[in-house]
């Protein structure tokens, strides 16, 4: 990859995160949950399906949550939204 790209990659990974935070601010009703030991699915949409999976959460790690819909949890991990099971927590 070329120096160019890589220098974009990386602001655009530096602008998701900055975002991420500046709602996590600006929400007053956020609460944080930490998941258990054998992690989480970060998912796009609140249900359990394989072609909805984002990425993959760490145990132990700290997240945000922006809202509850039907036991999921409505959060932002790494620049990235989308929906975690409560039972995670």
């Amino acid at each position: 990859m070329n120096r160019r790209i890589i220098t974009r990659l990386v602001a655009l990974l530096l602008a998701a995160m900055l975002l991420c935070g500046a709602v996590a601010l600006a929400d007053t009703n956020v609460t944080q949950i930490r998941t258990l030991d054998r992690g989480a699915s970060l998912r796009s949409e609140p249900r359990v399906d394989s072609r909805n999976k984002i990425a993959s959460i760490h145990a132990g790690v700290t997240l945000d949550v922006y809202d509850e819909i039907n036991g999921w949890y409505y959060v932002c991990h790494r620049g990235m939204w989308g929906y975690v099971a409560s039972t995670t927590s």
